[in-house]
């Protein structure tokens, strides 16, 4: 057997431990950088040809890259936008309020390309007499959706009924009318607050379903008749806050038929 020389097989060692770093670090330089798609990024400037943009919130949105862009979020592994992040400062109820920083306009069906999104806050801007856009629904994988306070009016959209993955849920301060869809399958909802509207009729008791709510604002409505006995089964609830305008009128179905104590 022939014995090697200690020196020798160090150096073999310490040759062989050098080559794989050389080939890691060519590995590590050579890995893809991830970058948007492009036909997010056409969808993208898309919705803002549709905006006025009057205090620049979208003027980073003229680079290759969309990841890059003011307010986006996207996947370091697939390059999909995941987050919408465009929130103002519009004051809905005083347009002299020294707004500074939000958007107005169209918000176009583009939007519908991106179907990796996960998070949407578009709060606080200027969407007055636009209705809240159905298209929204088809947007499954959704996690957050924020449209407080944008002046939007017209009904909530029954499309809203297909965002099972949903946990959060806030459209308050909005001029929005009607019925309450069915919103008793989104079973992964936490928290929902459609306060400060128009919104009337009775208070769906499919509410009850909501397994997993922690907050629930329905406060300054036009609802009437009996609040369901069904919330009673809310047991992860936290907060509650109902109450209305002058004309609402409910009443806590206490099971006996005879009417209850009118909020």
């Amino acid at each position: 057997m022939t014995i090697m020389n200690p020196f020798c097989l160090k150096l073999i060692i310490q040759t062989i431990f050098l080559t794989l770093l050389v080939l890691q670090a060519d590995l590590v330089c050579s890995k893809e950088v991830v970058k948007c798609i492009q036909s997010e990024r056409h969808a993208l400037l898309q919705f803002k040809a549709g905006l006025t943009d009057e205090y620049g919130m979208l003027s980073s949105w003229t680079t290759a890259d969309c990841c890059e862009w003011y307010g986006i979020g996207c996947s370091n592994l697939t390059g999909h936008v995941l987050k919408l992040d465009l929130h103002g400062d519009y004051n809905y109820y005083n347009d002299n309020d020294g707004n500074k920083f939000y958007i107005m306009g169209d918000i176009h069906k583009s939007l519908m390309e991106l179907q990796q999104l996960q998070y949407l806050n578009l709060n606080r801007n200027n969407f007055r007499g636009s209705h809240v856009p159905g298209f929204f629904g088809s947007l499954r994988n959704l996690r957050y959706l924020d449209l407080s306070y944008c002046g939007f009016g017209g009904q909530i959209p029954i499309q809203f009924e297909s965002l099972y993955h949903l946990k959060y849920l806030k459209i308050s301060g909005n001029d929005l009318d009607g019925l309450i869809p069915q919103l008793g399958n989104l079973s992964n909802l936490q928290f929902l607050d459609l306060s400060r509207n128009l919104l009337e009729g009775s208070i769906p008791s499919q509410l009850g379903n909501l397994s997993n709510l922690q907050f629930l604002d329905l406060l300054g409505n036009s609802f009437n008749g009996k609040i369901p006995s069904q919330l009673g089964k809310l047991t992860n609830l936290q907060e509650l806050h109902f109450g209305g305008y002058s004309l609402s009128s409910l009443t806590i179905d206490n099971g006996d038929h005879n009417g209850g104590l009118v909020i």
